[in-house]
């Protein structure tokens, strides 16, 4: 064997880390693509109906987030409830959405929430006639965030795809 042949040239250092991005973009693309696939707002008669009777001890923890170089908070309700099914635990409207009046609940007053086990989230909260937290403003919130992980996966797999085929080439 000749010394030649032994020692890696510089192209197969960079078509190695090539694939390794390439498999990492590809990957992270998968990822997202799926949370945002999975992440799909359920059908309103796929929703569990919770009735409580007022009032309503609740938290408004802060929640931090970031995305990308963006940092920022925003404050939520924790309900604990009994969900049929399913027991006790707490529930909370989608990311900045809120609950109104949730605190001038009355002795007595009913309120019926509709709730997604799974996520642990409130959909939609009604007492009497007057709608404290509408289902098509939880519905707008949770496609709007599941949307945005499917276009920034599909754009990465799409990177991955256009690196491959450069990759290609090289070779």
């Amino acid at each position: 064997m000749t010394e030649a042949q032994a020692t890696p040239s510089p192209t197969d250092a960079a078509t190695f880390w090539g694939l390794v991005w390439l498999i990492g973009v590809a990957l992270l693309g998968l990822i997202l693509l799926l949370t945002g696939l999975t992440g799909r707002p359920p059908e309103r008669n796929a929703l569990t109906r919770v009735d409580h009777v007022g009032p309503l001890s609740h938290t408004m923890p802060l929640v931090t987030y970031t995305r990308g170089k963006r940092k920022g908070t925003y404050r939520t309700q924790k309900i604990p409830l009994t969900v049929p099914g399913h027991g006790f635990f707490e529930v909370s409207p989608p990311p900045t959405l809120w609950i109104d009046d949730i605190d001038n609940m009355r002795h007595g007053q009913r309120v019926q929430f509709l709730v997604d086990p799974g996520t642990r989230m409130v959909f939609e909260a009604t007492s009497g006639d007057r709608t404290l937290l509408a289902y098509a403003d939880s519905l707008a919130n949770r496609r709007r965030r599941s949307t945005g992980l499917i276009v920034a996966g599909l754009f990465c797999i799409g990177v991955a795809g256009l690196h491959a085929f450069s990759l290609r080439k090289a070779v």
